[in-house]
């Protein structure tokens, strides 16, 4: 695993996209050098000291403009929010009662309540490197938070002081024109739209090969596994029989699934969906450099890794039906899949009950957000 992506700042539990798409910790090279304080800036006092001179913001190579230039405040860009949502195509709402404020864009959804430093992208929550504040009447909110919370890439110059946007739609990679990816807001890591249609092509043609699959792959202990899920167990058996050893397997492979209440039909259909999983990543060259990252790096140049593996299990099981994440520690990512309302890994064909609350806690972190956008 490539530790340099998709880390949280400080720790915090965030969402994060592998490319960046709702990273919150802004880069060094974004940094701009606090001088030339604005005169006559509404702003409370502890905070004076922290703005800096003004500079350019360029979307699609054209310069805009705002009524409150753009600031750099505890050295993060800060630009009006309203304005900054309108010039990416956004449609705002905003209600003065709760100063709530809801921007939508195609099937993304910015939530964010004025003066604090929490907003919510498509339900999950997101930590802002500074809260929204008025300067001059109007409320500002870090840059780059938006921005990228709608799939725009952003740059800095340092010498022309000009952050550079790109917000078209050539910025995101999409399936289709005016719609979404596939399966959520899952891209599996591809670079772009070219990679995207190699690996949605591929994981279809996986899913054609479900009739065909069997339990234990259609070995000796075939039997065995339905025979485990209609209720046989390894005990009833004397040791090294063949039913034992079989039931055994089975028992380790799905007891996580029936002891959990999943039902026996979708506990046999997660299984062979793992194993199609498993049989696309099963051979792979893994370098060893933590490069591979993406279902492509997996599927079509055939390198392995935890991230790439862990995208490739997230596509066969999205393109089933099932709500997918990937959980990440700074040395290791899995795939973890919702079934029958909890949670689960697989790993080398066992599924195991995962728990998605207090990840920061327990050193993990998101790194790709659910298919359907909530752990819910």
């Amino acid at each position: 695993m490539n530790n340099k992506i998709g880390h949280p700042n400080k720790g915090v539990q965030v969402l994060v996209n592998r490319r960046g798409i709702l990273s919150i910790a802004i880069s060094a090279a974004l940094l701009l050098p606090l001088s030339s304080v604005y005169a006559k800036v509404a702003v409370p006092s502890e905070a004076k000291s922290t703005l800096s001179q003004n500079y350019i913001v360029e979307i699609d190579g054209v310069i805009q403009s705002f009524t409150q230039p753009p600031v750099s405040m505890y050295n993060t860009t800060m630009v009006p929010m309203r304005s900054i949502f309108e010039k990416l195509g956004a449609n705002i709402k905003f209600d003065a009662k709760t100063q709530l404020i809801t921007a939508t864009k195609q099937n993304i959804t910015i939530k964010h309540t004025v003066g604090t430093d929490i907003a919510t992208v498509n339900g999950m929550m997101v930590i802002l490197n500074v809260k929204s504040l008025t300067i001059n009447n109007t409320t500002m909110i870090p840059l780059r938070f938006v921005a990228e919370a709608f799939g725009a890439t952003v740059g800095f110059n340092s010498t022309t002081l000009t952050v550079t946007i790109s917000g078209d739609e050539a910025a995101i990679i999409l399936p289709r024109a005016g719609a979404g990816y596939a399966y959520g807001f899952h891209d599996y890591g591809s670079d772009n739209f070219q990679q995207y249609t190699a690996v949605m092509q591929i994981i279809g043609a996986a899913k054609e090969t479900y009739p065909l699959m069997k339990l234990d792959g259609g070995g000796r202990y075939e039997a065995m596994y339905k025979a485990y899920l209609t209720g046989d167990r390894a005990s009833k058996y004397a040791e090294d029989t063949l039913e034992s050893h079989g039931l055994t397997q089975a028992e380790n492979s799905l007891s996580a699934l029936i002891d959990n209440g999943v039902s026996a039909s979708k506990a046999e259909e997660a299984y062979k969906i793992g194993r199609i999983a498993a049989i696309l990543v099963k051979g792979l060259y893994d370098p060893r450099d933590g490069t591979p990252s993406s279902a492509y790096d997996a599927l079509v140049l055939k390198k392995s890794d935890c991230d790439s593996d862990a995208n490739v299990f997230s596509a066969v099981f999205d393109s089933f039906g099932y709500n997918t994440a990937i959980i990440a520690r700074t040395d290791h990512a899995d795939m973890v899949v919702q079934i029958q309302g909890k949670w689960y890994g697989v790993t080398a064909g066992e599924f195991r009950l995962q728990s998605v609350t207090d990840l920061a806690a327990r050193g993990l972190y998101v790194y790709t957000q659910p298919t359907t956008g909530s752990f819910n």
